[in-house]
Order: structure tokens, then sequence, then C-alpha cells
């Protein structure tokens, strides 16, 4: 559990915005590099969790709340996270949290029904992974996902 605590990425509410973007749009966070295996591929994070101090899930930070960002609004990502979100208009109340043995298909109609990207995986209280939209398209589509990293950062 200790070495799966030093690999999480996250932030916490008083985290300043910029840093967490920068942690977001980092290089460094890559299947083989996390795991030290090329066998997995690699991937980009679109979001990460916000922590509380007792580490249950508060909030998101995805590229998505860089939307609309323009010079005028650049001192906004001074502001800790949870206000930058605010102040930006970002915010979403609902968290979707779901434990390991909930079924995809629950996930789904969570994800759904709240209108987020993703469901936070948390079990016993210790966030231990996220599905998101994304990983299940790709994963059931016949289409070739490769590109979408470059997509995703290419649309903000």
């Amino acid at each position: 559990q200790q070495q799966q605590q030093q690999q999480q990425v996250c932030l916490r509410p008083k985290d300043i915005a910029l840093t967490g973007f920068r942690k977001l749009l980092s290089q460094q966070w890559t299947r083989s590099k996390i795991t030290r295996s090329s066998k997995g591929g690699s991937w980009d994070l679109s979001a990460l969790p916000i922590l509380d101090a007792s580490d249950r899930v508060i909030g998101t930070l995805s590229q998505s709340d860089m939307r609309g960002m323009t010079k005028c609004h650049l001192k906004e990502l001074l502001l800790p996270v949870m206000e930058y979100r605010k102040a930006m208009g970002t915010i979403h109340n609902s968290q979707v949290v779901v434990e390991p043995t909930t079924t995809l298909s629950v996930a789904i109609q969570k994800i759904v029904k709240e209108d987020v990207h993703r469901a936070w995986i948390v079990d016993d209280g210790v966030l231990v992974g996220v599905v998101s939209m994304t990983d299940v398209l790709s994963r059931f589509s016949p289409y070739d996902f490769t590109f979408l990293p470059y997509f995703l950062r290419s649309r903000l």
C-alpha cells in the first residue's frame, strides 16, 4: 500500500492550479515509467483527483478545466485549485466514486447519470484507480485510439 501511495498522482485543495496543470500535462506520467514496464503501452493523464486531508476524493482537475483560458484569466492559475475551478466556472459538485467490485456497467451508469467523464475507484477509503469513458471506448471500440494523447492536447 505504501508503494501504491508513492506512485499516486493527486492534488490537495490548497495546491495552486498552475502546479496542478503542470502535473497533469507532464510527460513523466506514462504507464511504462510508473510500472517500469513497456508491455502496457503508454498513456497520458487527462485528470487528477483532488483529495482532502483524509484522502477522500473531493474534486477533479482535468484538461477540460483549461477551456476558456485567455490571457485575462492567467492570474486565476495562481489560485488554489478549488478556488480556480470556482473562478473559471468549471466546478462540478458531483464526483463519481466506485469500489473495485463495482461492475463496469454500474460504473458507466453512474458516470452518465452524473454527466462526468470518469469514476474514481476507491478501496477501503484509499484511491486505487480511475476508469474513464475514454478507457471504456478505447477498450471496446474497433477504432484505433493510439493517436488520442495528441488529439486531446491539440484541442486545449
